[in-house]
């Protein structure tokens, strides 16, 4: 009789046991959504993988890493010159779904850093550019943010790019951005389908490098 109770205690922690480890598991693999910070689509980080910084980032900005539990992924990257230009954002074990993502410009020396959607902004002067501004600084950097934007969530916040180059930076970090995007989606059709609607165009009105950029690439061809 006491073998048997003693049998029944032991499958009983053991069950418990088991009970713990399945909802430790699924604790740990509770889907959560992010946004991609280049072109705002909404993703599950455990379908959808992109790939984490290079060591040589963590190198460049040391300070970046205050939190030794997250992890910073890499949504866009461009080298030019001296400089490098970063999208990436961070994410936390504990994450409950909020993301932000950062713009990081290394000038060579020093890291600096700035909101991903404030730097894919930038828009266009109508009367084109007149000047060559700062060839390697990162756009929007120290550009005043119009006072509208700190009373009315819906007023339009961009500013103005200053030079044919600035543009072009913004271009090729999206490009970038779209490429490694079909890398962690596992291929151009499923980032086609997720990426190329009307309503993620439109959604992106408020970013005409990245709706111009996303439009050239959902006209071409799928691969």
């Amino acid at each position: 009789m006491k073998s048997r109770i003693a049998q029944f205690a032991s499958c009983c922690v053991l069950l418990f046991s088991f009970g713990q480890s399945l909802a430790q598991a699924s604790k740990t693999l509770l889907p959560f959504i992010l946004e991609d910070p280049a072109f705002g689509l909404a993703y599950n980080p455990h379908l959808v993988k992109y790939e984490q910084v290079p060591l040589s980032f963590k190198k460049q900005c040391p300070d970046f890493f205050n939190d030794k539990k997250e992890s910073v992924w890499l949504y866009a990257h461009l080298k030019y010159g001296k400089s490098d230009y970063y999208i990436v954002m961070s994410t936390s074990p504990d994450q409950d779904g909020d993301s932000f993502g950062t713009a990081v410009w290394f000038d060579g020396s020093k890291c600096r850093m700035d909101e991903a959607k404030w730097t894919l902004s930038g828009v266009i002067p109508r009367d084109g550019y007149k000047g060559t501004g700062d060839l390697e600084k990162m756009p929007g950097l120290d550009m005043p943010t119009p006072s509208a934007c700190n009373s009315d969530p819906s007023a339009p916040c961009y500013y103005t790019l200053q030079s044919a180059r600035q543009e072009e930076i913004l271009s090729s970090l999206i490009r970038d951005a779209i490429q490694r995007a079909i890398k962690a989606y596992g291929g151009d059709a499923p980032f086609r389908k997720k990426a190329c609607t009307t309503k993620v165009l439109n959604d992106n009105l408020s970013y005409p490098i990245v709706k111009r950029e996303l439009q050239a690439y959902c006209s071409k061809n799928p691969n």
